[in-house]
Parts: C-alpha cells; sequence; structure tokens
C-alpha cells in the first residue's frame, strides 16, 4: 500500500513570453488526477491588477488558496495606497509567501508575467520556496518538458515576435502538448496583457 500524501497533481500546463512592451500568457483548462478528468474548465490564470497575471500548475486547491491569497494582498495594498501593487511589488510578495510556507510548501508551479512602470515586459519564474529570476519566457506543468525545447528553438537569440505570433505559437504549442500529454487538453486561455489593459481569449484543444 502506498503512503498517503497531501499532495496530488492535477495537471495543466502554463507559458509566458515576454515581448518588447506585451506579455502573452497562455494555461489549458483540464483539471485531472490519474486517469480522470475531474474538471474541463478550471482556469490556472488570475488577473491580479490591469498590469500583472499569475499562473500556476500543480494541485488545484492550492493553486487557488495561492491566487486567493494574493487578490487580498491586491486588494489590501489597493485600499492603503490608493494605487494597485506593482508587478515588482507583487514578485516580492509571491516569493516571501512561498518561503514563508517552505516547511510545508505549496504544491504549485508559478509564473508571475506583466508590465512595470515603465511598461516594460517582465516573466519571473518560481521554485517551490521562493526563489525567483526574471525570464524571456517559462513554461510550468505537465507538458513543460515538451514545449521548452520547442519555445527555445522559436524565441532564440534575436528574434522578435509580435503579440499575435507568439499567441499563435502558444496555441500550437498547446495543441501538440495535449496530443501527448494526457493531463493537458480541452481548451486554452490566453491572456495578452499591455499598457491598454489585458485582453482574454479562449481556444478549444483535444478532449479525449
Amino acid at each position: 500500500m502506498s503512503e498517503w500524501s497531501p499532495y496530488q497533481d492535477n495537471g495543466g500546463t502554463a507559458l509566458a513570453v515576454a515581448g518588447r512592451d506585451f506579455v502573452v500568457l497562455s494555461a489549458d483548462t483540464r483539471c485531472s488526477a490519474g486517469y480522470s478528468i475531474l474538471s474541463r474548465r478550471v482556469s490556472r490564470v488570475t488577473q491580479l491588477t490591469d498590469r500583472c497575471c499569475i499562473a500556476s500548475c500543480g494541485q488545484l486547491c492550492e493553486i487557488q488558496r495561492l491566487h486567493k491569497r494574493l487578490k487580498l494582498e491586491v486588494r489590501s495594498y489597493a485600499y492603503k495606497h490608493g494605487v494597485s501593487p506593482s508587478v515588482h511589488a507583487l514578485r516580492q510578495f509571491l516569493s516571501v509567501e512561498l518561503y514563508e510556507r517552505r516547511l510545508f510548501p505549496y504544491y504549485t508551479f508559478n509564473i508571475l508575467a506583466g508590465l512595470d512602470d515603465e511598461g516594460a515586459a517582465v516573466v519571473y519564474g518560481y521554485d517551490a520556496i521562493g526563489n525567483t529570476e526574471p525570464l524571456s519566457y517559462a513554461a510550468v506543468g505537465c507538458a513543460a518538458p515538451l514545449v521548452l525545447p520547442a519555445m527555445d528553438v522559436a524565441l532564440r537569440g534575436d528574434a522578435e515576435l509580435d503579440a499575435t505570433a507568439v499567441a499563435k505559437l502558444q496555441l500550437d504549442l498547446l495543441t501538440v502538448a495535449a496530443e501527448r500529454e494526457i493531463k493537458t487538453g480541452d481548451f486554452v486561455e490566453t491572456f495578452l496583457l499591455t499598457a491598454a489593459g489585458v485582453e482574454t481569449r479562449m481556444a478549444t484543444l483535444k478532449q479525449d
């Protein structure tokens, strides 16, 4: 008999790419446990402000708790200071929140993405206990090993893609991932962050 664990991987894959003045963040919506599909429409992306979003994969209840904690912090900050927190402030808060839980970590794999005060695009990756680093692009979740090599090729060097091309690239990568990884599928949520705000789109993936 296997030992009981408080953690369960509910699958999913999330991608983010930082352009010159935009960020595209995509994630599938399948929630699974083993070979069972629990839900086909679970959002893994939360808009924290009009310039910042977080995407997470891992255990769904942990994702929801962490995202709720971040949203409460954003509301508290806005109430105290009269403005929404910057993406750099949220980067630091998320790092501290993860580190405080280092003895019983959140079972989440996180990407924080947005625009800074100068309008430059930023993407941050995290480990389980809050170590963070700025990245040009990132992928987390069960299909990350499948899509990261393709992202390395498509985005290497001085490759300059516009937001539409990046969104199509992410959709193509998740479409391929859904053919090979059973914990990725159903639908894709895409968030485009620009100085004008956040635009969301939905697309369909493999549903079997």
